[in-house]
Protein backbone atom coordinates (compact mmCIF):
# COMPACT_ATOMS: atom_id res chain seq x y z
CA UNK A 1 0.00 0.00 0.00
CA UNK A 2 2.63 2.51 0.69
CA UNK A 3 4.43 2.01 -2.38
CA UNK A 4 1.30 2.55 -4.12
CA UNK A 5 1.07 6.00 -2.56
CA UNK A 6 4.52 6.73 -3.35
CA UNK A 7 4.43 6.38 -6.76
CA UNK A 8 1.82 8.93 -6.89
CA UNK A 9 4.20 11.46 -5.31
CA UNK A 10 6.98 10.33 -7.70
CA UNK A 11 5.14 10.96 -10.36
CA UNK A 12 5.00 14.58 -9.10
CA UNK A 13 8.70 14.87 -8.70
CA UNK A 14 9.05 13.87 -12.34
CA UNK A 15 6.34 16.22 -13.69
CA UNK A 16 7.87 18.64 -12.05
CA UNK A 17 11.30 18.66 -13.66
CA UNK A 18 10.48 18.14 -16.31
CA UNK A 19 6.33 17.84 -17.51
CA UNK A 20 7.65 14.42 -18.80
CA UNK A 21 9.91 12.31 -19.62
CA UNK A 22 13.28 12.42 -17.53
CA UNK A 23 16.00 14.61 -16.69
CA UNK A 24 19.23 15.36 -18.92
CA UNK A 25 21.56 12.94 -18.44
CA UNK A 26 24.18 15.74 -16.90
CA UNK A 27 26.63 15.56 -13.72
CA UNK A 28 27.03 18.51 -11.50
CA UNK A 29 29.44 16.79 -8.75
CA UNK A 30 32.90 16.21 -9.10
CA UNK A 31 34.84 12.79 -8.72
CA UNK A 32 35.10 12.92 -4.98
CA UNK A 33 33.81 11.12 -1.62
CA UNK A 34 30.00 12.33 -1.03
CA UNK A 35 27.88 12.25 2.46
CA UNK A 36 24.25 10.90 1.57
CA UNK A 37 21.75 11.07 4.87
CA UNK A 38 19.36 7.72 4.66
CA UNK A 39 16.50 6.00 7.37
CA UNK A 40 20.51 5.25 8.97
CA UNK A 41 22.04 8.28 9.35
CA UNK A 42 24.72 9.52 7.10
CA UNK A 43 26.67 7.66 4.58
CA UNK A 44 29.74 8.08 3.03
CA UNK A 45 30.54 7.02 -0.62
CA UNK A 46 34.13 7.44 -2.56
CA UNK A 47 32.71 8.91 -5.42
CA UNK A 48 28.87 9.53 -6.95
CA UNK A 49 27.54 6.12 -7.63
CA UNK A 50 27.07 4.92 -11.52
CA UNK A 51 25.87 1.62 -11.94
CA UNK A 52 22.69 1.49 -9.59
CA UNK A 53 20.73 -1.25 -8.13
CA UNK A 54 17.30 -0.10 -7.07
CA UNK A 55 15.25 -2.27 -4.94
CA UNK A 56 12.11 -0.70 -5.00
CA UNK A 57 10.06 0.66 -7.61
CA UNK A 58 9.85 4.36 -5.85
CA UNK A 59 13.63 4.47 -6.05
CA UNK A 60 13.54 3.33 -9.72
CA UNK A 61 11.74 6.08 -11.07
CA UNK A 62 13.31 8.54 -8.90
CA UNK A 63 16.53 7.58 -10.44
CA UNK A 64 14.68 8.14 -13.95
CA UNK A 65 13.54 11.16 -13.14
CA UNK A 66 17.64 12.68 -12.35
CA UNK A 67 18.29 11.53 -15.35
CA UNK A 68 20.08 8.07 -14.55
CA UNK A 69 19.11 4.44 -15.72
CA UNK A 70 20.10 1.94 -12.84
CA UNK A 71 21.93 -1.11 -13.92
CA UNK A 72 19.31 -3.26 -11.65
CA UNK A 73 15.65 -2.85 -10.85
CA UNK A 74 13.65 -5.42 -8.74
CA UNK A 75 10.30 -7.23 -10.12
CA UNK A 76 10.64 -5.01 -13.50
CA UNK A 77 7.70 -6.75 -14.96
CA UNK A 78 5.76 -5.69 -12.13
CA UNK A 79 6.62 -2.28 -12.66
CA UNK A 80 5.92 -2.19 -16.43
CA UNK A 81 2.53 -3.47 -15.53
CA UNK A 82 1.49 -1.01 -12.60
CA UNK A 83 3.57 2.24 -13.37
CA UNK A 84 2.85 2.91 -17.03
CA UNK A 85 3.60 6.92 -16.93
CA UNK A 86 6.77 8.51 -17.54
CA UNK A 87 10.12 7.03 -18.62
CA UNK A 88 11.28 3.60 -19.16
CA UNK A 89 13.98 1.29 -18.12
CA UNK A 90 16.50 0.73 -21.06
CA UNK A 91 16.44 -2.98 -22.00
CA UNK A 92 19.88 -3.22 -20.85
CA UNK A 93 18.55 -3.45 -17.64
CA UNK A 94 18.45 -6.47 -15.06
CA UNK A 95 15.88 -7.82 -13.50
CA UNK A 96 17.18 -8.71 -10.18
CA UNK A 97 14.15 -10.58 -8.39
CA UNK A 98 11.31 -9.83 -6.41
CA UNK A 99 11.32 -6.59 -3.97
CA UNK A 100 10.72 -8.42 -0.80
CA UNK A 101 13.37 -11.26 -1.53
CA UNK A 102 15.53 -9.83 -4.33
CA UNK A 103 18.34 -11.98 -5.46
CA UNK A 104 21.97 -11.40 -4.04
CA UNK A 105 23.71 -13.33 -6.65
CA UNK A 106 21.68 -11.39 -9.63
CA UNK A 107 22.68 -8.23 -7.80
CA UNK A 108 26.71 -9.28 -6.94
CA UNK A 109 26.69 -9.79 -10.79
CA UNK A 110 26.07 -6.77 -11.85
CA UNK A 111 28.91 -5.17 -9.99
CA UNK A 112 26.82 -1.92 -8.81
CA UNK A 113 28.79 0.69 -6.77
CA UNK A 114 25.00 1.29 -4.73
CA UNK A 115 21.98 -0.29 -3.82
CA UNK A 116 18.90 1.58 -2.99
CA UNK A 117 15.93 0.37 -0.90
CA UNK A 118 13.04 0.87 1.25
CA UNK A 119 12.88 0.37 5.06
CA UNK A 120 10.16 -1.71 5.09
CA UNK A 121 11.74 -4.28 2.73
CA UNK A 122 14.98 -5.27 4.84
CA UNK A 123 16.03 -6.54 7.93
CA UNK A 124 19.04 -6.21 9.91
CA UNK A 125 20.65 -9.63 8.76
CA UNK A 126 19.28 -8.81 4.82
CA UNK A 127 21.24 -5.20 4.88
CA UNK A 128 24.04 -6.73 5.61
CA UNK A 129 24.32 -8.94 3.45
CA UNK A 130 23.50 -5.93 0.96
CA UNK A 131 26.24 -3.89 2.67
CA UNK A 132 28.64 -6.70 1.56
CA UNK A 133 28.07 -6.50 -2.03
CA UNK A 134 27.53 -2.32 -2.47
CA UNK A 135 27.31 0.62 -0.37
CA UNK A 136 23.55 0.92 0.73
CA UNK A 137 20.77 3.61 0.90
CA UNK A 138 17.77 2.81 3.38
CA UNK A 139 14.98 5.09 3.05
CA UNK A 140 11.59 6.00 4.71
CA UNK A 141 9.53 8.65 2.63
CA UNK A 142 6.90 7.74 5.05
CA UNK A 143 7.79 10.02 7.81
CA UNK A 144 4.84 11.04 9.75
CA UNK A 145 2.79 13.48 9.63
CA UNK A 146 3.80 14.68 6.38
CA UNK A 147 4.52 11.41 3.87
CA UNK A 148 5.72 14.42 0.90
CA UNK A 149 8.29 16.23 2.97
CA UNK A 150 10.06 12.55 3.16
CA UNK A 151 9.84 11.69 -0.33
CA UNK A 152 11.23 14.88 -0.94
CA UNK A 153 14.32 14.72 1.50
CA UNK A 154 14.64 11.11 -0.12
CA UNK A 155 14.66 12.19 -3.53
CA UNK A 156 17.60 15.26 -2.84
CA UNK A 157 19.60 12.57 -1.08
CA UNK A 158 19.40 10.04 -4.11
CA UNK A 159 20.49 12.89 -6.40
CA UNK A 160 23.34 13.86 -4.11
CA UNK A 161 24.14 10.28 -4.23
CA UNK A 162 24.55 10.08 -7.87
CA UNK A 163 25.79 13.47 -8.53
CA UNK A 164 22.48 14.80 -9.75
CA UNK A 165 22.25 17.50 -7.02
CA UNK A 166 21.11 20.32 -9.22
CA UNK A 167 18.39 18.51 -10.70
CA UNK A 168 17.06 17.31 -7.75
CA UNK A 169 16.64 20.60 -6.26
CA UNK A 170 15.32 21.69 -9.24
CA UNK A 171 12.53 18.71 -8.68
CA UNK A 172 12.12 19.58 -5.24
CA UNK A 173 11.73 23.25 -5.47
CA UNK A 174 9.24 22.77 -8.24
CA UNK A 175 7.11 20.68 -6.25
CA UNK A 176 7.52 22.77 -3.15
CA UNK A 177 5.96 25.75 -5.46
CA UNK A 178 2.81 23.10 -6.96
CA UNK A 179 2.29 22.36 -3.09
CA UNK A 180 1.91 26.14 -2.29
CA UNK A 181 -0.48 26.97 -5.28
CA UNK A 182 -2.33 24.01 -4.42
CA UNK A 183 -2.54 25.02 -0.91
CA UNK A 184 -3.88 28.51 -1.97
CA UNK A 185 -6.16 26.87 -4.62
CA UNK A 186 -7.42 24.86 -1.98
CA UNK A 187 -8.12 28.25 0.65
CA UNK A 188 -9.64 30.01 -2.28
CA UNK A 189 -12.03 27.62 -3.19
CA UNK A 190 -12.64 27.39 0.55
CA UNK A 191 -13.27 30.80 1.37
CA UNK A 192 -15.77 31.20 -2.21
CA UNK A 193 -17.90 28.37 -1.64
CA UNK A 194 -18.74 30.05 1.81
CA UNK A 195 -19.41 32.97 -0.09
CA UNK A 196 -21.37 31.06 -2.60
CA UNK A 197 -23.54 29.27 0.04
CA UNK A 198 -23.66 32.98 2.43
CA UNK A 199 -25.50 34.56 -1.00
CA UNK A 200 -28.10 31.40 -1.01
CA UNK A 201 -28.93 30.78 2.42
CA UNK A 202 -28.60 34.47 3.65
CA UNK A 203 -26.64 33.83 6.48
CA UNK A 204 -22.69 35.39 6.43
CA UNK A 205 -20.56 34.30 8.86
CA UNK A 206 -19.02 36.85 10.67
CA UNK A 207 -16.80 37.39 13.70
CA UNK A 208 -18.27 37.26 17.00
CA UNK A 209 -17.90 40.31 19.03
CA UNK A 210 -15.54 39.75 21.35
CA UNK A 211 -16.68 40.52 25.49
CA UNK A 212 -15.03 44.04 25.36
CA UNK A 213 -16.69 44.98 22.38
CA UNK A 214 -19.75 44.06 24.01
CA UNK A 215 -18.50 45.41 27.75
CA UNK A 216 -16.00 48.06 27.32
CA UNK A 217 -14.98 47.93 30.85
CA UNK A 218 -13.62 44.37 30.22
CA UNK A 219 -10.65 45.43 27.92
CA UNK A 220 -7.69 44.26 29.93
CA UNK A 221 -5.92 47.07 27.54
CA UNK A 222 -5.88 50.29 29.37
CA UNK A 223 -5.36 52.68 25.93
CA UNK A 224 -8.91 50.64 24.78
CA UNK A 225 -11.15 51.32 27.68
CA UNK A 226 -13.54 54.49 27.18
CA UNK A 227 -12.49 57.63 29.40
CA UNK A 228 -13.41 57.83 32.49
CA UNK A 229 -14.66 54.36 33.42
CA UNK A 230 -13.33 54.96 37.26
CA UNK A 231 -16.04 57.59 37.57
CA UNK A 232 -18.67 55.39 36.10
CA UNK A 233 -17.83 52.01 38.61
CA UNK A 234 -17.82 54.19 41.61
CA UNK A 235 -21.37 55.95 40.68
CA UNK A 236 -22.69 51.88 39.99
CA UNK A 237 -21.22 51.10 43.38
CA UNK A 238 -22.54 54.26 45.44
CA UNK A 239 -26.33 53.15 44.08
CA UNK A 240 -25.67 49.49 44.90
CA UNK A 241 -24.82 50.37 48.63
CA UNK A 242 -27.54 52.67 48.48
CA UNK A 243 -30.14 49.75 47.29
CA UNK A 244 -28.87 47.34 50.25
CA UNK A 245 -29.30 49.99 52.81
CA UNK A 246 -32.71 50.68 51.21
CA UNK A 247 -33.46 46.76 51.87
CA UNK A 248 -31.83 46.95 55.55
CA UNK A 249 -34.07 50.11 56.43
CA UNK A 250 -31.30 52.26 56.95
CA UNK A 251 -31.23 56.22 56.50
CA UNK A 252 -30.45 56.60 52.99
CA UNK A 253 -29.32 60.17 53.73
CA UNK A 254 -26.51 58.68 56.30
CA UNK A 255 -24.79 57.41 52.77
CA UNK A 256 -21.54 58.74 51.66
Amino acid sequence: MKSTRRLGVVVVLALALTGCGSAPSTSDSAAGAVRVTDANGTQSLKAPAKRVVALEWSYGEDLLALGVQPVGVADIAGYNTWVTAGSRFVPSTKDVGKRQEPSLDAIYQLKPDLIVTDADRVTPNSLAALKKIAPTLVFDAYVKPDHLTGALNSFRQLGTAVGRTSQAQAVVGRAARQRLRGRQNSVGGQEKSRRERGRRTGVHHQRQPAAADVHPQLDPRPDRRPARVGGQLAGQGRRLRLHHRRRRGADPGRLR
